[in-house]
This record gives structure tokens, sequence and C-alpha cells, in this order.
């Protein structure tokens, strides 16, 4: 599976696409799942052992598109020790994918409210010609109308020629 075809999912479950894989980082060469920072280094103790080992990024990163956006928060969420969280969110990398990744988060999103747009106007014209409440039906009816572009016409007060002109002005620069 490629980078780019690497699902994250986020604590409800929903699913997004990956950030564009350059700004996603590798672990060292015989590095294990679990104790890889950002720069692709472990901490290392005087035994050639990881001090205090750490989940990757992509953990990280997922926790921090679902709201966890701190440190500490990080650190409180996965019980990780908090200057190693601190060390992987201080890492310029980790900050382009923590972009990257709402870049893309947001661009997934209006992708699939553009994909369902069809079955939100379908809905909108069932409450428009059915709704028990006159007050949804007129409302939907309504926005239903300005979706269509048919809004209702804006008047304009006229004094003067002069006033009339600069008004005109006004309108035809602002479309």
């Amino acid at each position: 599976m490629s980078l780019e075809s690497t699902p994250i999912t986020s604590e409800n479950g929903s699913v997004m696409s990956t950030p564009d894989p350059s700004l996603i980082l590798d672990p060292a060469p015989g590095a294990s799942d679990t104790a890889i920072s950002c720069s692709g280094s472990q901490t290392m103790g005087s035994g050639d052992e990881p001090v205090s080992p750490y989940t990757d990024e992509g953990q990280l990163l997922e926790l921090v598109l679902s709201g966890y956006n701190t440190p500490s928060k990080l650190s409180e969420k996965t019980g990780l020790n908090r200057e190693d969280v601190q060390r992987v969110w201080d890492d310029p990398k980790f900050q382009l994918a923590i972009l990257g990744a709402r870049r893309d988060m947001g661009l997934y999103v209006v992708g699939w409210i553009k994909r369902h747009s069809l079955e939100y106007a379908k809905r909108m014209h069932q409450l428009a010609v059915s709704a028990d409440d006159e007050r949804v039906a007129f409302q939907a009816n309504k926005d239903l109308l300005d979706r269509a572009g048919t809004s209702g016409q804006t008047r304009i007060a006229l004094g003067s020629p002069l006033q009339y002109k600069q008004l005109v002005e006004e309108l035809q620069e602002s479309e």
C-alpha cells in the first residue's frame, strides 16, 4: 500500500487520506515502529537502548487532527514522556506534516460534501414541499431559490442623478 492511499482514522472512526507523502517521515534503518522520532533518530541510553520509546509521528499526527493539539495533551493521551513528545512537536518536519494533513483533511471534507450535494438538495426539496411546519417549508423554499440564483431584488433609493451615477458605479465595482 502506498503512502498516498494509507488511511488515517480519527477517534470517531472517520477516515481521511494522508498528507503529502514527502511530509511523512520514515524511521531510521533498524528502528522499531514504537521508537522513532521525527528526525528518524532514537534517544539512546548508556546501553544503546531507547531511553523512553514512543510511538511514531503518524499516531501523534492523528491525535493532533482529532483535537489533541498541544504536547501536554498528546503526552497525557498517549502516556508518553512529555519531553519526547515536545521534541517531536518542535521538529519543523512534523509541523509541516500537521499543516499538510489539515489542508488535505479540508480538501477531503469539501469534496465529500460536493459528492453528496444532490442528496442535500433532495432533502431540502422534501422539506420545501412536505414540511409540517410552514416556517420550515418557507425557509427551505427560500434557500432553494437563493441557491438557484433567484434571490429577491435589491432595492435602492435614488436621489439626484449624481447619486444614481455613483450608486451604479459602486455596484459595477463590486461585481
